[in-house]
């Protein structure tokens, strides 16, 4: 019984060894649902037109203009975008400094994760609605 513990970190380790080497379009992240976007032309067919919901009362359109709109809770918010170094920058309305975001497409394509400050701050998900 003993011996067959010593092989157990190698199961373990092999799935996570494998799932590191997969390549795609993207850069797989730590989580396999989601793969990252790194590229404004997969930005640009996956995001750029499309709703996309935070809860049942937040909704966001990043237009390919380099603008971006949105109604948050009852409240229209606005700003300006564009992409720097793999990440979606953007201003908003209310006066806050400029936050650089990764985004991330799930595998299914049905939603987005974005974490903020270039991938270290705070993550949260959008449903796509279109």
């Amino acid at each position: 019984m003993y011996q067959n513990l010593r092989i157990l970190p190698a199961v373990i380790m092999i799935p996570l060894f494998v799932s590191a080497c997969q390549t795609s379009s993207g850069t797989k992240t730590a989580d396999t649902d989601y793969t990252r976007i790194d590229s404004i032309a997969v930005f640009n067919e996956t995001v750029v037109g499309k709703k996309l919901e935070y809860k049942t009362d937040h909704v966001v359109t990043i237009s390919p203009n380099g603008t971006w709109r949105g109604d948050w809770g009852g409240d229209v918010i606005h700003g300006g975008w564009k992409w720097v170094d793999g990440a979606f920058c953007r201003t908003i309305n209310t006066g806050k400094s400029e936050d650089c975001q990764q985004f991330e497409l799930s595998n299914n394509r049905d939603s987005l994760r974005v974490i903020r400050n270039r991938g270290s701050g705070m993550r949260f998900n959008y449903r796509i609605l279109n």
